[in-house]
């Protein structure tokens, strides 16, 4: 019999196993027959734990044991006095985790010492595998270095075996140590502004990288009044809004999307009505009698509307803010300039895009105001405490606190549906591209007899007529 007491000497005979606490008791333990699969169940059930392991690790191995001891024991007081029993080992990965291995042999080190393929041994090996899938036997180590195109380390290189969570940094002399679980698979080195490389392993445990800059990262391009400039080479003030900055979002007028999106625009709402009146203003206004409205130029037209313009239709949006960048418009522009620029087709076959949205407002909240009744006593009690003469008889005040009065705010407001469809077709070849898009919106406002309606047909279809003339129809 193995007693095992808390705190006290453990003396061995197997495979009978007794946990006991340190109170000194004369109570005898009711030992029962259970596998060593059964054991480790009832501690993942008692502990909320997982454990790692091959079934037939803990096949056909029993013991006897009282149930009452593994359910009041700890983890480690139960593992140290079953798993010896049957040459198994277990380790802690986390508060939640622990795996159950049986200790390598001497054939697998002598394997892995001569850089051997361990399965040839897989007899001996560690039976570690995997019923939760969350721990592996790493047999195989790979080192090396990871440079740039100058031959310098790169430190903070990820390297990471493809398809699974396995992986490391490089240190700060470019140098890595990967285990993996075999001599296969597929390392993919990765770094910020260099191109990502994948290295088949196959059975190499010194794998050295060189990266190449990943210049592609450097080409956006933005829209300025006099033509398209790298943004890198761009010196002046410029602000830009692409698509798949507001893609998502539910927007439905331009003053929308620049809204928060864009530095030193400011967008105010003076109206709250859906399609009410918004102000818009760039760097502040810069005019005390005159117009402070910036000049709006869509699709290379200056002075467009930007309330009829549908956001499904736009791909990008420059705001020219100072001198330098609205020179080509002169005095038109000294308020700021707002380049608009809506999609084209693209050569391909024809494309088709549907979509639906639906929207519901309704007030946040509303005053908590006076009922009826509680009105017309606070009035008359007000006209007596200044000398006066109440307002409201006794029976007005009865019939107020009967049916409550009205509250003004119920028949103003509302929940406000809305929607909105919107249809594209698009395509082209090579000497001809089109884009033809509609929209139709109407969305209610919150208050009675409030709302903003659109609706929007636009085509742009370009065409080559020769290799020196491209001709452009927009409406």
């Amino acid at each position: 019999m193995v007693m095992l007491c808390v705190g006290g000497p453990l003396i061995a005979q197997v495979p009978e196993v007794v946990l006991a606490s340190n109170k000194r008791t004369t109570t005898t333990q009711v030992l029962n027959d259970y596998s060593l699969l059964e054991v480790i169940k009832e501690l993942e059930r008692v502990h909320d734990v997982i454990f790692d392991y091959r079934k037939n690790l803990l096949k056909d191995k029993s013991l006897r044991v009282s149930k009452s001891d593994i359910q009041t024991s700890s983890i480690q007081q139960v593992l140290n006095a079953v798993l010896p029993q049957f040459g198994l080992q277990y380790k802690k990965y986390s508060e939640r985790s622990y795996l159950i291995y049986l200790p390598e042999g001497d054939a697998v080190k002598r394997a892995k010492s001569r850089n051997e393929d361990v399965q040839s041994d897989v007899e001996n090996m560690p039976d570690y595998g995997s019923v939760h899938s969350t721990f592996k036997y790493y047999a195989v180590t790979i080192n090396g270095t990871v440079k740039n195109e100058s031959s310098e380390p790169l430190p903070g290189a990820s390297i990471v075996l493809k398809g699974t969570t396995t992986g490391t940094v490089t240190d700060a002399q470019g140098k890595y140590v990967l285990n993996i679980p075999d001599g296969g698979g597929t390392l993919v080195i990765s770094f910020i502004g260099y191109q990502t490389v994948e290295e088949v392993i196959d059975n190499r445990t010194v794998i050295d990288v060189a990266l190449q800059p990943d210049v592609a990262s450097l080409g956006e391009v933005v829209v300025i009044g006099y033509g398209t400039q790298k943004k890198a080479d761009v010196t002046s003030s410029i602000s830009s809004v692409n698509e798949r900055d507001f893609k998502e979002q539910p927007v439905t007028r331009l003053d929308q999307v620049l809204q928060g999106r864009a530095t030193g625009v400011q967008v105010t709402n003076s109206g709250g009505a859906p399609g009410g009146d918004v102000r818009i203003r760039v760097r502040g206004a810069n005019s005390l009698s005159g117009d402070n409205d910036p000049l709006y130029v869509i699709d290379g037209f200056v002075g467009g509307d930007f309330n009829i313009i549908n956001p499904n239709d736009v791909e990008s949006i420059e705001v020219l803010k100072d001198a330098s960048a609205t020179a080509i418009y002169g005095s038109r522009g000294a308020n700021g300039v707002i380049i608009v620029t809506t999609k084209s087709g693209k050569r391909g076959e024809m494309k088709l895009d549907l979509g639906a949205r639906f929207y519901s407002s309704q007030v946040l909240d509303k005053w908590n105001t006076l009922s009826a009744g509680d009105f017309a006593q606070i009035s008359n009690e007000r006209a007596l405490a200044s000398g006066g003469t109440p307002k409201f008889t006794q029976e007005q005040v009865d019939q107020y606190d009967a049916n409550g009065g009205t509250d003004w705010q119920d028949e103003i407001f509302r929940t406000a549906p809305g929607m909105e469809y919107q249809l594209a077709i698009s395509g082209g070849s090579e000497k001809i591209r089109y884009l033809i898009s509609g929209n139709a919106l109407d969305q209610d406002g919150i208050i009675n007899n409030s709302g903003f309606k659109r609706y929007t047909l636009r085509s742009n279809i370009q065409a080559e007529l020769s290799k020196k003339l491209t001709a452009r129809f927009v409406f």
